[in-house]
């Protein structure tokens, strides 16, 4: 079992990572709430993967055991869920000593928690990841909320967990298209913050991709959720260090919207705007085409392809973006693997002109699926 501390104070919480937890997970959860009313919020398909196991689990120790499932998918992160889950929370009388679980991936996590977090002004709330994008990222740091229809995630809160467990073991049942999402998020953490472990995917993507290698992935996971951690330790209100953890979702967040959500998933639409942001860093003179060739081989081996996106939809979506300050928009651009900076776009038709440059050349080596 690899485990890790979030030092935030009174807030602080553990994430464990062992193969096989989710089989005994109620021992855990007895230790940090015994008895109290748990409700399970699930999305449509891991509900029947995992939820009625972990309810019946649940109940051997505990009278009120409530499994709460959404249809699966970006579009049900939306006020219109959420009130359907404060509906069900309230019939079902939930007080407040009771526990939100977050079973699943992403999606889950944020809706699930805002749900917690605003509930009777905030209840407990565990997250227990199942796909390898929430393992490695959206599970850890406090991060929750809904999607607006004029941008993504700008309705939320910080609401930290009680604890985040993770079964490196449930990642079997994924699809290879969401292996692919949760890699674009594990590459990020090369990016911007440890040159070996991009280094260590580079050589070993495509047992990655396979899930075929236990110890490497359990090891891949306890990486990137201990710098994730470190970063939120330093900066939890994503005030300056932890922007960084932005890094390619600026055109990401903005590619998923123009795209209503059904075209990307989440860590391909990051991906692509890794190689976007991979892509104006060199143009700046900030990352030197050595450097640049091969980090976009790495994202490039992914095998997602793309056809032409309207730039002006795209810099639209990004007028919208949280990482904006005095009207001006923060990019997280790279110097080299592990070494990011903060870039201040200091002018709109630069934007342009670099955005347009990289969705033309990108639609000629057809990179991505649009």
């Amino acid at each position: 079992m690899k485990k890790i501390v979030v030092r935030l104070g009174k807030k602080s919480y553990s994430i464990i990572i062992k193969p096989g937890i989710l089989n005994n997970v109620s021992e855990i959860i007895d230790k940090l709430h015994p008895s109290v009313p748990v409700a399970i919020i699930s999305d449509s398909i891991v509900s029947g993967l995992y939820g009625k196991k972990l309810k019946a689990d649940l109940q051997k120790t505990r009278k009120d055991v409530h499994l709460l499932k959404f249809p699966s998918g970006e579009s049900s992160k939306n006020h219109e869920q959420l009130k359907l889950l404060y509906t069900e929370l309230i019939k079902k009388k939930m007080p407040r000593n009771s526990v939100i679980i977050a079973l699943g991936g992403g999606v889950t996590g944020d809706l699930a928690g805002f749900a917690a977090a605003t509930y009777l002004r905030g209840i407990n709330f565990i997250q227990i990841p199942t796909t390898l994008l929430a393992q490695v990222d959206s599970s850890v740091g406090g991060k929750v909320g809904i999607n607006h229809e004029l941008g993504k995630n700008l309705i939320g809160s910080f609401y930290q967990p009680k604890i985040v467990i993770i079964d490196p073991h449930v990642l079997s049942t994924l699809p290879a298209r969401e292996v692919v999402t949760g890699m674009g998020e594990v590459v990020k953490y090369g990016l911007i913050a440890d040159k070996n472990l991009f280094l260590l995917i580079d050589k070993n993507l495509d047992s990655l991709l396979e899930i075929n290698n236990q110890k490497l992935i359990s090891d891949i996971i306890y990486r990137c959720c201990r710098i994730k951690a470190q970063i939120v330790e330093k900066d939890e209100k994503e005030n300056n260090i932890r922007k960084i953890l932005n890094f390619g979702h600026t055109f990401g967040h903005a590619l998923e919207q123009v795209t209503d959500y059904k075209v990307y998933t989440h860590g391909e639409a990051v991906i692509a705007g890794m190689r976007w942001a991979v892509f104006y860093s060199h143009e700046k003179g900030l990352l030197n085409s050595q450097h640049y060739a091969e980090i976009d081989k790495v994202l490039g081996r992914f095998g997602i392809k793309v056809g032409n996106i309207n730039t002006d939809s795209i810099l639209s979506a990004m007028s919208v973006d949280k990482k904006i300050s005095d009207n001006q928009l923060f990019l997280i651009l790279l110097k080299n693997a592990g070494k990011t900076l903060f870039y201040k776009v200091k002018d709109n038709k630069e934007l342009k002109f670099v955005t347009e440059r990289w969705i033309n050349s990108a639609a000629k080596k057809n990179h991505i699926n649009y």
